[in-house]
């Protein structure tokens, strides 16, 4: 495993209840699993492949490409959906300190820097939304 590129890469974020949800019942699965002998998993890992062995560390990448390929889709790192969640978070209005936070920035210039082109139009949005605020339709 690689080492984290800043401190503020090794953080603690809340996990969306979804994802919680599906982390939680494949531990029961595991559990009854290890009862039953079938499971030796050593290391504790909550996500295995459908060999109940850890998955190897290119595995979502080599997941991803198969995935874009089969799609149609142009290919893009699997990295680079960070930053789609990123923008989406920001777009979504989560305040620019949490969300510095949770991407692993040191400091919220960072987040300012990389992601201006989403804040540019997040002020045309409130433009617009002043616009109707003020100018009404009656």
């Amino acid at each position: 495993m690689k080492d984290s590129k800043t401190i503020n890469s090794i953080r603690t974020i809340t996990t969306p209840r979804f994802v919680l949800s599906k982390i939680k019942n494949a531990k029961v699965i595991q559990n009854k699993l290890k009862l039953e002998g079938v499971l030796d998993n050593e290391h504790n890992v909550v996500i295995l492949n459908n060999s109940l062995r850890p998955f190897t560390p290119n595995y979502m990448s080599r997941q991803f490409k198969r995935f874009l390929s089969t799609n149609n889709i142009p290919h893009i790192r699997f990295h680079d959906l960070s930053y789609t969640s990123a923008t989406l978070i920001l777009k979504s209005g989560v305040n620019i300190k949490v969300a510095s936070q949770r991407l692993g920035h040191k400091t919220i210039n960072t987040t300012l820097d990389i992601y201006s082109h989403v804040l540019k139009d997040m002020d045309q949005e409130a433009s617009d939304i002043i616009d109707d605020l003020i100018y009404k339709k009656s």
